[in-house]
C-alpha cells in the first residue's frame, strides 16, 4: 500500500528536535513496518501559535493552494503509481490539517489521522478556524489512531462509527544492552555527582510555554527535596538562559546541564539514573518517559495529558499532582528511599514496554486498519 504522509505541526525531517518529531518518525517507522510503501507529501508547516487570525489565514491560503497541487500532481500519474491512503499526523487547532481530506476526497482514497485532538473551548477562540478545520477532518476521516486518552471523549463525540484506532504510545528501540553499574560508571567519567549519589535525570527542550512552566517546578521539588541527590539536565533551546537562571536561583549546586544529547547517549543517562523526573505541565504525551520506560528507568511525573498511557502508577513510576513541586519531591523522595521498591519498578517498565509498546505491536495495529480501510487484504 502506498500512503501518502504530513505532519502539519512538524515535518519529521525539521531540524530541531522534540517529543513531536520523534512521535512522527515513529508512525512512519509503524508504517514502513506495516509493509507500507511511504512517501512525505508536504512539509508546510500548518502551525500558528500567536493566535494571529492574519496569519493563519495566509496558511490556509497555502494549504488549499499545495493540496490543489498535490491533487493536479497525482492525477498526472498512472493509478498504480498514486497513494492509496493518506496519512495525516498530529492535527489539532494550532495546526489544521488544509491538504488531507482535500486530496483523499479528489483521489477517492481512505484518510487516516494519528493523534488528533480537538479542545471544544477553541471553537469561537483565537484559533476558531484551525478548531473548525480539524473538527471537519474527524468528521471525514476513515482511521483515527489515538495514542493519548486524554483526546478520546471529544474524538468519541464526532468520529465515524469504528474509526477509531486505540493504540499505545510505542517506539522502535533496542533493548538495553548494558548494566546499570556498567552505565552509571561511564556516566560518572564525565559528570559532576559522585557514583554514589542519588541521580535524577530529566530530557526536556528548553522552550518557553508549558516547558518552562514545567522546569519551574522541577526547580522547586529539587529545592524540596531534602535527601542528597543531583538532576542531569538533558536538553536545550530558546529559554536556556531562564532555566539555568531558575536552578541557580532555586537549587543552587545541584543540577548539572548536559546540553542536547544523542540518543544513544540519553539511553545511557536512562540505564545509570535512578530516576526520570518530570511535571509534565500540560504535556501531551511525554515520549521521554516512554523512553525511560524502555530503559528500565522509573518515571516520576505530573499527572498529566497521556503521562498516564505511559506511567503505571505504583507499577513503573509514581504520578503527582500537576504542577505541585512538593508532591513531586515527595514522590522521588519515595523512591530513592526505596532501592528495593525502584528495583522492582525498573523490572516493571521494561516488561511493559516489551508487551506494549513495541513499534511492531503497532505495525500490526495500523497495516490491519489501513487495509481495512482501503479495502484490501489485510498484510
Amino acid at each position: 500500500m502506498k500512503v501518502a504522509f504530513y505532519a502539519p505541526m512538524k515535518s519529521p525531517r525539521h531540524e530541531r528536535p522534540s517529543g513531536d518529531r520523534r512521535v512522527a518518525c515513529a508512525f512512519l517507522g509503524a508504517l514502513e513496518a506495516a509493509g507500507c510503501e511511504v512517501e512525505l507529501a508536504s512539509e508546510l508547516r500548518a502551525w500558528e501559535g500567536r493566535g494571529d487570525a492574519e496569519e493563519q489565514a495566509r496558511i490556509e491560503a497555502c494549504g488549499n493552494a499545495e493540496a490543489a497541487r498535490l491533487v493536479a500532481a497525482y492525477r498526472k500519474l498512472p493509478p498504480a503509481k498514486r497513494p492509496d491512503c493518506w496519512f495525516t499526523y498530529h492535527l489539532y487547532h494550532k495546526a489544521p490539517d488544509w491538504l488531507g481530506a482535500a486530496v483523499s476526497e479528489s483521489l477517492g482514497i481512505p484518510y487516516a489521522l494519528a493523534e488528533a485532538s480537538l479542545a471544544r473551548k477553541q471553537r469561537d477562540g483565537a484559533w476558531s478556524r484551525g478548531y473548525a478545520q480539524s473538527l471537519a477532518a474527524v468528521r471525514r476521516a476513515d482511521c483515527i489512531f489515538n495514542i493519548n486518552s486524554a483526546d478520546l471523549a471529544g474524538l468519541r463525540a464526532v468520529a465515524r462509527d469504528g474509526a477509531l484506532v486505540q493504540l499505545k504510545p510505542f517506539l522502535d528501540m533496542p533493548p538495553p544492552r548494558e548494566s546499570k553499574e556498567k552505565a552509571r560508571a561511564r556516566v560518572a567519567a564525565h559528570v559532576p555527582p559522585k557514583p554514589n549519589t542519588a541521580w535524577l535525570l530529566c530530557v526536556a527542550m528548553m522552550r518557553h510555554g508549558d516547558k518552562l512552566a514545567s522546569y519551574r517546578v522541577l526547580a522547586d521539588a529539587l529545592a524540596h527535596l531534602s535527601r542528597d541527590a543531583h538532576l542531569l539536565i538533558a536538553g536545550d533551546g530558546p529559554a536556556e538562559t531562564e532555566v539555568r537562571e531558575l536552578f541557580a536561583r532555586r537549587a543552587p549546586g545541584r543540577a548539572h546541564f548536559l546540553g542536547r544529547c544523542a540518543r544513544a547517549r540519553l539511553f545511557e543517562l536512562m540505564r545509570a539514573c535512578d530516576l526520570l523526573v518530570w511535571p509534565a505541565c500540560n504535556e501531551a504525551l511525554g515520549m521521554a518517559a516512554l523512553e525511560a520506560l524502555g530503559c528500565g528507568l522509573p518515571v516520576v511525573a505530573g499527572r498529566s495529558g497521556g503521562i498516564g498511557d505511559i506511567v503505571a502508577h505504583g507499577e513503573t513510576g509514581l504520578l503527582a499532582a500537576p504542577g505541585d513541586a512538593r508532591a513531586l519531591a515527595d514522590a522521588a523522595a519515595q523512591l530513592l528511599d526505596s532501592p528495593a521498591q525502584r528495583e522492582q519498578m525498573a523490572a516493571a517498565s521494561l516488561d511493559a514496554f516489551r508487551r506494549y509498546h513495541r513499534l511492531d505491536a503497532a505495525a500490526e495495529i495500523i497495516g490491519a486498519a489501513l487495509a481495512r480501510a482501503a479495502g484490501k487484504p489485510a498484510p
